[in-house]
């Protein structure tokens, strides 16, 4: 038998009190009031939360006192899933008169419903912003307490609790101002809190349109951001005199500087932001404009990547791109030289836009900005043979001795090489600008070739013979020689019309990356088609060069209901990121398929003599899938197709 616990039935009893209290108990259950006024009132519980308020600036940091100005605003909003009060009542009351305890000001303000102290009621509309804040008058530094409650008819809650709806409150003289945050195109966003700190450092062409633009917030300590000014090259930022405009109200979240274009020297902007304690932050920005001005000369408006074929005979095009600080029509025409050539045409009209600007490599959005641009167009054989490239020159060049002194340089595919630009305004004032080119095409290395797809930013074969057509979600990638195709989708391909086709011998010479590594380990996936004789493979006949998910070999096969020939490597992995050169040869005397790849090679061969194509057969599309999304990205770089077959001693021009 157990004995008797005294205890618990004492626990039993508090817990029945507990279970039947009255939910409309005095506003303080543990400090009831005896003022008859009270009795009317009624209070809610936490657990109710008909109305109930939590204070939001400053926010809750435990036992830690939140640091504010002597001026400051205090925030609070209703928590969520409660009703909104019709009506909120605030108090702030100094420490001091209570031995500078929290906890005893805190039971003064929970006991003393009508203290002088309390605001009065002030109706609250959260969607207007209505009864939401509140902002002190001048405080005197010391410890405070902040408390806020709401009413919703003759109801009043909730209890004060320092998580919820009191604060502990430290006024003190802050170190720090608003958080200023000033963004421009030149930079990333400067951040900043004081008045005193060293100015950022730029570099900008000259010409280009100057402007920054602000920010500011004062909220986390509870200051309000009364105004800013900005102003160029102050010397003395405490002489109001120097500065632009005096203090002005933010008329909108983001301000901005007006447009400023410097040609040359050095120059500082100035902006400083103020709250209603007078805390400041100030951001200079110290510019240095380079003379002669860079940033707006852009090879082949419109284009970042610039590829430039030197065995090309297109035109060139180049625009000196004209702003506000740079009237193009002051251009001497007449000086223009671009490595010293002069441009065989010009033209001024405003088809650009300049945008940020890198080391000497400028892009432009190709539309009006309201400024006249100078188009100039050169040969790009000139080009070629004022820069003394030896793979290009022109014979007739070499023949009249022309550029004799210059340095023959050897150029490869991938290569960026700095183009500079010279000419003199009416005024006789030096202008210089530069932009880069990156090296496409190959050398005139004698090989006959029926194709070459460099993807330059465009499907064009290089040697004129075939167009290109992008299908899907085909697109140009920059690779380690320049540029690719890139397919990631089920029928992302470049199909061409007129294909090639009936070609008794030849070669096929390309180089492939996949994004993940192939065969997956799950799954079934339609194979990889590298480059097929027909877009659908249902046709006759049918040639292509395919990874397989069957057994994750690579396929060189002619096919019709089934194949006639088909040469497979033995190699039957395949890692993402790794660049694998394949040579496909086919001819009379039969096929060969080589694949070389960083530490590996395999040569494949079938001396059968089959012709790889019929009369029906055509390459037709390079990066066509099969029906279902493949597991991978590909990315295939310059195919050559040339003209005979079985010459695996003829390189890879990109070697």
């Amino acid at each position: 038998m157990h004995a008797f616990r005294p205890q618990a039935l004492l626990y039993f009893l508090c817990l029945l009190i507990v279970s039947c209290q009255n939910p409309w108990a005095p506003r303080n259950v543990d400090h009831p009031s005896d003022d008859p006024a009270m009795r009317d009132q009624r209070v809610i519980r936490l657990e109710d939360q008909t109305t109930f308020l939590e204070v939001t600036i400053p926010v809750y940091s435990g036992l830690n006192p939140a640091l504010v100005p002597p001026i400051t605003t205090i925030r609070w909003q209703t928590i969520h899933g409660a009703q909104h009060p019709d009506s909120v009542q605030w108090m702030m009351i100094s420490t001091k008169p209570f031995d500078d305890s929290w906890n005893e000001t805190l039971e003064y303000i929970r006991t003393n419903p009508d203290a002088p102290e309390w605001s009065p009621w002030h109706p609250y509309d959260p969607a207007n912003d209505i009864g939401t804040s509140w902002t002190t008058p001048p405080q005197d530094f010391g410890a405070y307490v902040f408390a806020v409650h709401g009413k919703k008819g003759d109801i009043v809650g909730q209890e004060f609790d320092w998580v919820r709806n009191v604060r502990r409150i430290i006024v003190s003289r802050r170190t720090t101002g608003p958080l200023l945050t000033v963004t421009s195109v030149f930079f990333d966003p400067i951040q900043m809190v004081i008045e005193d700190t060293a100015p950022t450092i730029i570099d900008i062409p000259g010409g280009i349109d100057i402007q920054f633009c602000w920010t500011a917030d004062a909220s986390m300590y509870g200051g309000v951001v009364e105004g800013y000014r900005y102003g160029w090259d102050i010397l003395d930022p405490d002489d109001d005199s120097q500065w632009a405009i005096p203090f002005t109200p933010f008329a909108q979240p983001e301000e901005c500087s007006p447009v400023r274009t410097f040609l040359f020297g050095t120059h500082t902007f100035h902006v400083e932001v103020i709250d209603n304690n007078d805390f400041k932050s100030r951001v200079p920005i110290h510019m240095n404009i380079e003379l002669p001005a860079k940033g707006l000369f852009d090879i082949q408006p419109g284009s970042c990547q610039n590829p430039f074929n030197p065995k090309s005979r297109r035109m060139m095009a180049t625009a000196i791109v004209g702003t506000n600080g740079l009237d193009v029509h002051n251009i001497d025409i007449s000086s223009v030289l671009l490595e010293g050539v002069s441009p065989i045409r010009s033209k001024f009209k405003d088809i650009l836009t300049p945008t940020a600007i890198s080391d000497g490599c400028n892009c432009t959005i190709h539309e009006p900005d309201g400024y006249d641009d100078l188009i100039l167009c050169f040969r790009t054989e000139d080009i070629v043979e004022a820069l003394g490239w030896e793979d290009y020159r022109n014979p007739k060049a070499k023949k009249d001795g022309k550029y004799a002194d210059r340095v023959p340089r050897i150029l490869h595919p991938g290569d960026e090489i700095l183009l500079t630009i010279t000419a003199s305004l009416l005024n006789g004032i030096p202008f210089e600008a530069s932009d880069c080119i990156v090296i496409v095409g190959h050398q005139d290395d004698g090989v006959c070739r029926e194709a070459l797809w460099l993807f330059d930013g465009t499907g064009v074969d290089d040697t004129g013979k075939h167009s290109a057509t992008l299908q899907g979600g085909a697109t140009f990638v920059a690779t380690p020689e320049g540029q690719g195709l890139f397919t990631e989708g089920a029928s992302d391909l470049a199909e061409y019309d007129p294909p090639i086709s009936q070609m008794d011998a030849g070669q096929i010479v390309f180089r492939f990356k996949l994004d993940e590594d192939f065969p997956p380990l799950f799954g079934f996936y339609d194979p990889i088609v590298i480059i097929t004789s027909d877009r659908s493979g249902i046709f006759e006949s049918d040639f292509s060069i395919q990874l397989t998910a069957i057994d994750g070999r690579l396929w060189f096969s002619q096919e019709r209901a089934t194949p006639i020939w088909l040469l497979r490597t033995e190699k039957n992995a395949w890692g993402a990121g790794i660049w694998y050169e394949v040579i496909a040869d086919w001819g009379p005397s039969g096929r060969q398929l080589k694949i070389t790849w960083d530490g590996g090679a395999e040569v494949v061969s079938d001396e059968a003599a089959a012709p790889c194509f019929s009369a029906d057969a055509a390459v037709r599309a390079i990066g066509a899938r099969g029906s279902d999304s493949p597991p991978t990205g590909l990315t295939i770089e310059r195919i050559e197709v040339r003209c005979e077959g079985k010459n695996p001693e003829i390189p890879i021009a990109h070697q």
